[in-house]
């Protein structure tokens, strides 16, 4: 089931229910870690797995016009993946931190992360 408040949290819980073992857009999972790749060659094929490439392409920062010329996704889509993708950076680049329990930035973090993004739980762990 894939609703949520915002198109990125119901896109993260729809990749979630994919039961591939894949719970991030970024491909990663349980199951598999995530696979670096250089996805631009194959973006205008449709297969199954386009979506974590496209996801990794904008990680990349490879331009959202560039991406959706090849793929044909719309930039508004491709824009609230982008979202998704500096949220999680911006949670990657808290590793070298010490966080406190009580801190008001890790609890402005985790909650956009569970709740208007819509991360699964094993995904947060790994960030």
């Amino acid at each position: 089931m894939s609703l949520g408040c915002t198109f990125p949290e119901a896109l993260n819980k729809a990749v979630q229910s994919l039961e591939i073992g894949v719970d991030a857009l970024d491909g990663s999972g349980r199951a598999q870690p995530v696979r670096r790749t250089q996805p631009a060659a194959s973006l205008a094929v449709p297969v199954a797995d386009r979506l974590f490439k496209v996801y990794r392409a904008i990680q990349q920062g490879i331009p959202l016009e560039s991406i959706a010329r090849e793929t044909g996704y719309d930039p508004w889509f491709l824009g609230e993946m982008q979202v998704i993708a500096s949220l999680e950076k911006r949670s990657e680049s808290g590793k070298q931190r010490t966080w406190r329990v009580s801190s008001p930035i890790l609890s402005s973090l985790l909650s956009a992360l569970c709740q208007k993004i819509g991360f699964a739980d094993a995904h947060i762990a790994r960030l």
